[in-house]
């Protein structure tokens, strides 16, 4: 688990994103969907990526930028990766996580790039908005 900096008033570590309440293991549930988009990004997918109805990117014009500048290749995620994966519960909304995965590369494993993402439990299923890939 990442060590964040502390709240100002409280003793307990400031959560990467401004409305997450709390840490935990990214749940079971969403792996398959997550597993399924680094799978996507690995196959430097862009158009399965804007195809995929539970899949929205923020930045749909080139998502890929960083993994396509990054000096290893992609792999999909191995069962090992959820411990290092982190995931928060979004205030006021339950139904709303936000997610960070280290991304695996064949040359080095876990590598430096990560992947940032909403996902949503909506009636219909699952949704993920991609926020960012980057080299953390």
């Amino acid at each position: 688990m990442r060590v964040f900096p502390k709240h100002a008033s409280h003793d307990e570590p400031a959560p990467p994103y401004p409305h997450a309440v709390s840490d935990h293991q990214v749940p079971e549930r969403f792996r398959a969907l997550l597993s399924r988009l680094v799978d996507l990004v690995a196959a430097y997918d862009i158009e399965g990526l804007r195809r995929d109805s539970q899949i929205v990117l923020a930045d749909p014009i080139d998502p890929l930028y960083w993994v396509r500048d990054y000096p290893a290749t992609v792999v999909s995620l191995p069962e090992d990766a959820w411990q290092f994966a982190d995931a928060y519960t979004v205030c006021n909304d339950a139904s709303t996580w936000y997610v960070r995965l280290d991304l695996w590369t064949a040359e080095e494993g876990r590598s430096d790039l990560s992947l940032e993402a909403e996902v949503r439990e909506t009636p219909e299923g699952l949704v993920v908005q991609v926020e960012n890939i980057h080299v953390m």
